[in-house]
């Protein structure tokens, strides 16, 4: 699993098969399920999530912890992800800030504080036809008056950032863990470990151009959202087995090494995206996955994550919010490694959902294999 999050191979895309030539038996050809036939399809790049599918007792919450300590403290890539908040692309690439770092006075963070100031929106193309020469001027005079707004912003004199600041964003913006000891009594005593726990990086969604030309859009409805970047694996299992996990991590795992926030019953509430960010592990029962399905809430969704593991996948493939959430969570740059459960069906159609760039060509590949897959128990 690992080896499958750092490194995703490039693949022929799972709608190909390959097929010896009869022509020249030294040389192959592809042929996809709709009966194109070529020499060599394009590479697509595997998706890092799938399913752990593993009998009964062989140890796959094991393996799961496994790799969560494997990767603590490492920041998600962010590669290939969108900007805008329908997911369109192209896009700018995201800029990790915190919250020493947003009023930095170099060139990105001044650009980043530009675009979050509200903008003008342009005329229609039909409202320039039918407007008059006072509506033209007076929308020409608002655009004047953004331009020397965000002239005089851009040219606001801002300090330069302190060495402590400057170490405290390297530290929680770098892809490569840096770790430290959350009990030291030099980081408690000088305030860096406070200064630390309250400055998750964070990235924002824009809305594209097509939302602001929308009619809420146009109104201002629409604003900048803030994602907090979190090294957390977000754990998803069913309601009877989370003290199951909670024991399977005292059993395996030496005291304090992982910090677990456990969301059991409706009695235990909702953190925020910035709280949630403190931790290694957020082990969240379906239940309480469900509620957040099913609420405007931002904590789950204001997060990006490490990574969603979902144990017995089949739980979530049923509700569409749930469903949906689970999407939303799971970024295409995040791995979602999904522990199998009985019903294959339900946990193969979930994954798919899930699958990254290329969920509808994994689906049909996916069914004929289960039903190859159960031809032969039956068979046997």
């Amino acid at each position: 699993m690992l080896a499958r999050e750092l490194a995703p191979q490039l693949t022929i895309p799972p709608t190909y098969l390959e097929r010896r030539s009869n022509i020249d038996p030294t040389k192959s050809l592809y042929v996809s399920l709709n009966g194109d036939v070529c020499l060599a399809p394009s590479p697509l790049r595997e998706p890092k999530g799938g399913i752990l599918a593993e009998d009964m007792g062989v140890g796959k919450s094991l393996m799961v912890l496994a790799l969560i300590m494997s990767t603590r403290s490492e920041l998600p890539s962010l590669n290939g992800i969108s900007t805008y908040r329908d997911n369109s692309h192209p896009c700018p690439r995201p800029l990790l800030l915190t919250h020493q770092s947003r009023d930095y006075p170099f060139k990105a963070e001044k650009y980043e504080g530009l675009r979050m100031r509200p903008r003008v929106p342009e005329m229609l193309f039909g409202a320039l036809a039918v407007a008059s020469v006072l509506e033209l001027a007076q929308h020409e005079a608002k655009l004047e008056e953004q331009r020397k707004s965000d002239l005089e912003e851009s040219l606001r004199p801002r300090l330069l950032p302190s060495l402590r600041d400057l170490m405290v964003t390297f530290i929680k913006t770098s892809h490569y863990p840096i770790r430290y000891p959350h009990d030291d009594p030099f980081l408690k005593g000088s305030g860096l470990l406070d200064t630390l726990e309250t400055s998750p990086p964070f990235y924002r969604l824009y809305p594209s151009q097509d939302q602001l030309d929308s009619r809420e859009g146009r109104r201002g409805g629409i604003r900048p959202l803030k994602i907090v970047v979190a090294a957390t694996t977000l754990l998803v299992v069913p309601t009877d087995l989370v003290r199951q996990w909670g024991l399977e991590m005292e059993k395996h795992l030496a005291s304090g090494s992982l910090r677990v926030l456990t969301l059991r019953t409706s009695k235990d509430e909702f953190k925020s995206a910035e709280e949630m960010a403190k931790y290694d592990v957020v082990l969240m029962s379906v239940a309480r996955f469900t509620d957040a399905a099913e609420t405007d809430d931002r904590s789950l969704r204001g997060v990006h994550w490490k990574r969603l593991v979902v144990d017995e996948g089949h739980v979530l493939s049923s509700a569409n919010l749930t469903r949906k959430l689970a999407e939303e969570v799971s970024h295409p740059s995040s791995v979602s490694p999904v522990m199998a459960g009985a019903d294959r069906q339900n946990t193969t159609s979930f994954v798919a959902s899930l699958a990254g760039p290329y969920p509808e060509l994994l689906r049909p590949i996916y069914e004929e294999r289960l039903s190859m897959a159960s031809s032969q128990q039956h068979r046997q």
